[in-house]
């Protein structure tokens, strides 16, 4: 008996499905508050939230390759922003038919992608599927969005600094 009783105790738990139930209607606070006041673009401005129409993924014209290949069928975004100062900016994306996993998120300068400084999911009961920072000087970059599952339902894109 003592063997199974060590055993339980040292036996890792484990985690609970994840199956939020939201009830009501989510707040996005800072830094996410401009989320809810999005207009429809082509490109995403620093501080407001942006809505912007995918592609299909084998229309796109991404300036290098995805890190990630998305697959046949999604959609994908290619579009050009402007940092104003230098600093650490977070790109949040989502909208109703986003999951974190399906989406791929790239910033691109002088032909390369940049390495993000940091990624998480969206804030659980919210639209926001991912966000990912992005240590960048001032100057012109390229979005770009892999893996949309729904090429016929605009994106949701937020940039802000961060901090």
């Amino acid at each position: 008996m003592l063997p199974l009783l060590l055993l339980l105790q040292v036996a890792p738990a484990v985690p609970a499905a994840s199956s939020a139930v939201c009830s009501g209607t989510f707040v996005y606070s800072a830094p996410f508050a401009a989320w809810t006041s999005a207009k429809a673009s082509n490109a995403p401005v620093i501080g407001a939230a942006t809505d912007i129409a995918p592609v299909p993924v084998a229309d796109a014209k991404f300036v290098t390759a995805p890190d990630r290949a998305a697959k046949p069928g999604t959609g994908a975004v290619v579009a050009g922003f402007d940092v104003p100062v230098v600093g650490i900016y977070r790109i949040a994306v989502g909208g109703a038919a986003l999951r974190p996993k399906g989406i791929w998120i790239d910033v691109v300068a002088g032909g390369e992608a940049l390495k993000s400084v940091a990624h998480e999911e969206g804030p659980a009961c919210s639209t926001i599927a991912k966000v990912v920072d992005f240590d960048l000087p001032a100057g012109h970059y390229t979005l770009q969005l892999a893996g949309i599952p729904d090429p016929s339902t605009p994106v949701r894109v937020l940039i802000l600094p961060k901090g």
